[in-house]
């Protein structure tokens, strides 16, 4: 019988990449990532502008990026910016996780 065993270092990090997964299988959320991407900070009323719906929706998808760790938010009086967590984009597609989703070992399906 053969021993199964995962990584350490994915295991040690296994919950916050499932947390962070998750917060990505959202569409509007998605978007988000993308429109912040492409810019280095923006206010929530610049993503409400650009993705429409109440605010309160676009603040609550924010919430639930930042909770992950996937944005960061500064304040400066009444408005809220967020910004990309880069570092943070990179763990999840860093080799560490990659690699454990993928083998090299399993030959490919025909």
């Amino acid at each position: 019988m053969v021993k199964l065993e995962l990584p350490s270092s994915f295991l040690s990090n296994a919950e916050r990449y499932a947390e962070r997964f998750k917060a990505l299988s959202d569409p509007t959320r998605l978007k988000i990532l993308c429109l912040l991407g492409m810019n280095e900070e923006l206010c929530v009323c610049k993503l409400n502008e650009a993705l429409g719906g109440p605010q309160s929706g676009i603040s609550y998808h924010l919430r639930i990026l930042a909770e992950a760790g996937l944005v960061t938010r500064r304040d400066a009086g009444t408005w809220s910016y967020y910004r990309l967590n880069r570092k943070a984009i990179g763990e999840l597609l860093s080799c560490e996780c990659c690699s454990a989703l993928t083998s090299t070992d399993i030959p490919a399906s025909s």
